[in-house]
């Protein structure tokens, strides 16, 4: 009894410890995730993990700002990585082929008492002290099973294909989305430069109106003219700055860039591409988008997945069939109180193989309707392809008619804006020899400023639409120029 009572003892000790540690373990799972709570977590979290920085830099060219955004975007660093992950989900897929095995090993220690029973039956003991210990080693081969884990290799390797063709899109639209910023910060520039030149005619303008009021030839009205124009050159100035700025913002941040990491002053050189390709018909451009557009390989993997899977659906109505090959070894020991025989051991080995089939013949229409469904997912993505095509078709059209209407208006407004300037000096010309009204100057310059400012704008427009339209094909098929700084 006194020993009964030390193993009862043993017991609750042991099984007090199993609860304090699964609490210490709950309290380790479930503590709170006390992180990015301040700028500086983001900063130690992320800035180090940069390959590029932009720190003290001047000048930036859109060759070194694609580098940048390829190396920093945070959405195409996480898009890299959920390649990984589908390249090792096949490779993991792949051990299927391989044969399965297992090991498992036990020890047990059993004690009973039987003290209190009368004429007990032959083979129950007063009492048994049982320990005993377990080992086994099985090897597992699945022969046959209608090629479900051929398919579903095939089905992993589709989806890494398919992970691949997404990061391909973002960075297809990353780069655009670079581009696009770019585009938008040289607009405000020059913008910026337009106004300035603006208000520089506005103050000499003024200047010169001064002078002629105090002579007393004109009337201070023209001289609050000049003035007043000269405060909205310098607000148009303020506004493309803040322009310009929020376009920086935007661009660091695609870059992969925070804290003020791109300056405020940096030189942004121009970008322009060529015109040379546009003469071609729309189904060049739009055979080579088929070829090119990571998109629609996205697409044609989702549509062949589909189809994998609806081949694999096929395998639940076929037999499996294994070859097995197992190994066991067990000992027992025991002694035993009041009984003739005192003491008992044994060592058991046992070696197994064999084949075994199976073949699920009814499971309540469970794989006939797991292949309907297959077979309707198959459409899914078979239209989800056909949507993305027209979406492409679409794309490269417009991006395509951009890129001519923008080419022409360029030529339009070249003209424009030389015909305008060589008007408005003449006027103002006239306006100094007294044959010109205020009104006429104030109308000449603010169609200089118009034209200008929209050359600049159907220059920009321009890159953009070749920018689109490189991107819509996905190829740089739209050569790019170096032009010279301004």
């Amino acid at each position: 009894m006194k020993c009964f009572v030390s193993a009862k003892w043993g017991n609750c000790f042991c099984i007090r410890l199993v609860r304090i540690f699964i609490l210490l373990l709950l309290c380790g799972c479930f503590r709170k995730f006390d992180k990015f709570n301040t700028l500086e977590d983001y900063s130690d979290s992320f800035d180090r993990k940069q390959k590029i920085s932009l720190a003290g830099r001047k000048h930036l060219t859109i060759s070194e700002a694609r580098t940048i955004a390829l190396a920093n975007n945070p959405t195409l660093r996480a898009a890299v990585n959920s390649i990984r992950s589908a390249r090792y989900s096949y490779y993991r897929s792949m051990s299927s082929w391989m044969p399965e095995v297992t090991a498992a090993w036990e020890v047990a220690n059993s004690h009973s008492r039987g003290y209190d029973l009368l004429h007990p039956p032959a083979g129950i003991f007063p009492s048994e002290d049982r320990f005993s210990t377990g080992g086994t080693v099985r090897a597992t081969w699945l022969l046959f099973d209608g090629l479900a884990r051929e398919l579903d290799i095939l089905t992993a390797k589709l989806e890494y294909e398919r992970n691949v063709a997404v990061a391909d899109d973002v960075k297809r639209l990353l780069l655009r989305a670079v581009e696009y910023i770019w585009c938008d910060t040289l607009l405000a520039s020059e913008e910026i430069i337009i106004h300035r030149a603006d208000k520089e005619f506005q103050d000499y303008a003024l200047k010169q109106a001064e002078e002629q009021f105090k002579a007393g030839h004109i009337s201070y009205s023209t001289v609050l003219n000049f003035k007043i124009l000269s405060a909205k050159a310098q607000s148009r100035i303020t506004a493309a700055g803040y322009n310009r700025q929020t376009a920086l913002n935007t661009l660091a941040a695609l870059l992969g860039c925070g804290n003020g990491e791109v300056p405020p002053e940096i030189k942004l050189y121009p970008l322009s591409f060529s015109a040379a390709e546009l003469n071609l018909p729309l189904h060049f451009y739009l055979q080579k988008a088929i070829i090119n557009r990571p998109d629609l390989k996205a697409g044609k993997a989702v549509l062949e997945k589909a189809l994998r899977q609806k081949q694999a659906a096929y395998a639940a109505f076929m037999p499996q069939v294994h070859l097995f090959a197992g190994f066991s070894f067990d000992t027992a020991s025991a002694s035993y109180g009041d009984y003739p025989v005192r003491r008992s051991r044994y060592n058991h080995p046992e070696f197994s193989y064999g084949i075994t089939a199976s073949w699920n013949i009814f499971r309540g229409f469970h794989s006939f309707n797991e292949l309907r469904k297959r077979q309707a997912l198959e459409e899914v993505a078979l239209w989800g392809l056909n949507k993305k095509y027209l979406e492409v078709t679409a794309e490269v059209g417009d991006a395509l008619d951009h890129c001519r209407n923008a080419v022409i208006q360029i030529d339009i407004f070249t003209d424009m804006a030389e015909y305008v300037q060589e008007q408005r000096d003449l006027i103002y010309s006239e306006y100094i020899n007294g044959r010109e009204t205020v009104a006429r100057v104030n109308q000449a310059q603010s169609e200089l400023v118009a034209a200008q400012t929209a050359l600049a704008l159907w220059k920009i427009q321009y890159c953009k639409a070749a920018s689109q339209l490189n991107a819509a094909v996905g190829t740089a098929l739209i050569r790019e120029l170096s032009l010279p700084e301004r």
